[in-house]
């Protein structure tokens, strides 16, 4: 597996690694058989929101991985490994809710970088 995930690494090199990411993540929504949704639809809305929880659950089980607690007495150490997993299976998720509602990968792009200046305008001033 990690053989394989090495060469689809190598073999996209020169490409922008966003678009890497959603070019592949069809191949994922092609098996779960969601590609698009009306998010106008009672039904749409309904899925839509399935693949928020999907990609929650994910995070609050890579929060699961850090096992050191405000009671505990000793530092448990993280398993990065599982930390990682985790993490990536809701970054998947995530992508999948980003197709979901229309939003490509320079769109992301473009609505990063607007949040982006309205944190820093909001760290500048006194909001």
């Amino acid at each position: 597996m990690k053989g394989e995930a090495l060469r689809l690494y190598k073999e996209k090199a020169g490409e922008d690694r966003l678009d890497v990411i959603f070019e592949l993540h069809d191949r994922l929504a092609e098996y779960s058989g969601v590609t698009n949704l009306d998010l106008n639809t009672r039904e749409g809305q309904t899925q839509f929101r399935k693949y928020v929880e999907y990609c929650a659950e994910e995070l609050m089980e890579a929060a699961g991985t850090l096992k050191s607690r405000d009671w505990t007495k000793t530092q448990l150490p993280v398993d990065y490994d599982h930390l990682k997993e985790e993490l990536v299976d809701s970054f998947g998720f995530f992508v999948q809710l980003l197709k979901l509602a229309g939003i490509g990968p320079r769109e992301l792009l473009l609505l990063w970088f607007q949040k982006l200046l309205v944190n820093k305008f909001r760290g500048q001033s006194s909001y």
